[in-house]
């Protein structure tokens, strides 16, 4: 065959492929979606897909089935995800701060947590904050550092699995304070909480989201916000910045992604309707009785922000070695 036919044949190929590509566009979605959660029930991570899939279905025009796939702080669910899920906008998991950005820098992993990916759309920036068991002789912030302080390595704190943002939040706060704190790994944030709660461990370090129904049960009391800046939720938690301690803080933000090679087409309109979904007046009402931290951010813009992230959490870890 000579360079001309190769040429057209390369050529023909190549529309072939795009008019197939097109026509999916155009029919996406004709059958349902799949999202997977590779947390534990009742996390930041479970509660905003469920949140997402029930509001988001009327827009796709298809149901969302949720598929909880936990383990290793996300690592297990995400790593079959790459290695599994087709490229055709039916496969979506929940990702963000977790396998995508923390993880990497204290294990290896068999996938690329920013380039085996098609970013479709940031949704929230989770609240961490630090709460503990109701009869927890320590009444506020204060109180738990002295306590923490005085009874080295007694006092212990669940997370969602270790080498999460939860756990490097722990081991930031013992650095801080010159303490020995236990660290309790789950396979989530609403396990660690649920654990808490029943007085199985003396707090944890999760979610708002995640710890919510058991502040508002009375089971958990929160001491202090891990952030920058204070909760609305909670406008009389100090934040650990406030109290002293301005390198235990730790963003975490939570999106979709679809398997890397998802068609460009396919990856805007899921995008699109899940930005309707964040705009509607019933999941914004859901959403703020849950305390969830509504953050849009748009496709390219999520990706930046997570290899943002990436870069900074780097730096985080490097202070709990």
């Amino acid at each position: 065959m000579n360079f001309l036919k190769r040429t057209m044949v390369a050529l023909a190929a190549t529309m072939t492929i795009g008019a197939a590509h097109a026509q999916d566009a155009a029919n996406f979605p004709d059958h349902p979606l799949r999202l997977v959660v590779p947390f534990g029930a009742g996390g930041g991570s479970d509660t905003l897909a469920r949140t997402l899939a029930g509001s988001a279905s009327p827009y796709l025009g298809q149901p969302i089935s949720i598929d909880m796939q936990p383990g290793a702080s996300g690592v297990i669910g995400t790593t079959e995800f790459v290695r599994s899920a087709k490229p055709d906008g039916y496969d979506l998991i929940i990702t963000g701060t977790g396998a995508t950005t923390t993880i990497p820098h204290s294990q290896k992993l068999t996938y690329d947590p920013l380039n085996d990916f098609e970013f479709v759309i940031g949704v929230v920036g989770l609240t961490e904050v630090l709460a503990v068991r109701k009869d927890f002789p320590a009444k506020d912030a204060k109180e738990f550092i002295e306590y923490i302080k005085a009874n080295p390595g007694k006092v212990s704190l669940g997370h969602s699995g270790t080498g999460g943002e939860d756990w490097a939040l722990i081991r930031l706060l013992a650095n801080a304070t010159e303490s020995d704190l236990t660290d309790v790994p789950f396979d989530g944030g609403g396990p660690a909480a649920t654990a808490a709660a029943g007085g199985h461990i003396d707090g944890v370090i999760s979610s708002l989201v995640a710890v919510t129904p058991f502040m508002e049960s009375g089971d958990l009391r929160v001491l202090a916000v891990i952030a920058t800046t204070p909760s609305d939720a909670l406008p009389d938690v100090p934040t650990m910045p406030s109290l002293g301690y301005k390198d235990v803080v730790l963003d975490s933000r939570l999106g979709i992604a679809a398997p890397k090679g998802t068609p460009k087409e396919i990856v805007q309109k899921l995008h699109d309707a899940f930005k309707k979904t964040m705009e509607d007046p019933s999941f914004l009402s859901f959403a703020k009785r849950l305390n969830m931290n509504l953050q849009y951010v748009g496709l390219e813009d999520y990706k930046k922000a997570l290899q943002g992230d990436f870069d900074r959490i780097g730096t985080v870890y490097e202070k709990t070695k």
